[in-house]
């Protein structure tokens, strides 16, 4: 039984920090999406098609605010880090979006 409860522990840890990954991410990614006048359903859309990098850095904090008293002090550091994350997506969509134009028109 003993065994049983330690495997269904570690089990439950990735999930659990993938779901507080999901909440964490929502919550930093907030300011950095609403400054920018995104409505909830272009959030979600945003947060849709951007899943790879949301999920990695919101887990990432997830489990790192796992340890006692580090959402406290890094609370502020990851609100940078989620308008960092807004900015060099919106900066790398560009450079794709100019490559393309520039395939486009041809030499």
């Amino acid at each position: 039984a003993e065994l049983d409860q330690r495997l269904a522990h570690e089990t439950d840890m990735p999930i659990k920090i993938a779901v507080s990954g999901i909440f964490v991410s929502w919550d930093l990614l907030d300011y950095p999406l609403s400054v920018r006048d995104m409505r909830l359903r272009d959030r979600l859309a945003w947060i849709g098609s951007h899943k790879a990098e949301v999920m990695g850095f919101g887990m990432s904090l997830a489990a790192v605010f796992l340890i006692p008293c580090m959402q406290l002090l890094l609370l502020p550091a990851g609100v940078v880090g989620a308008t960092a994350l807004v900015f060099s997506i919106e900066e790398a969509e560009k450079r794709n979006a100019q490559k393309r134009d520039a395939r486009q028109l041809g030499p």
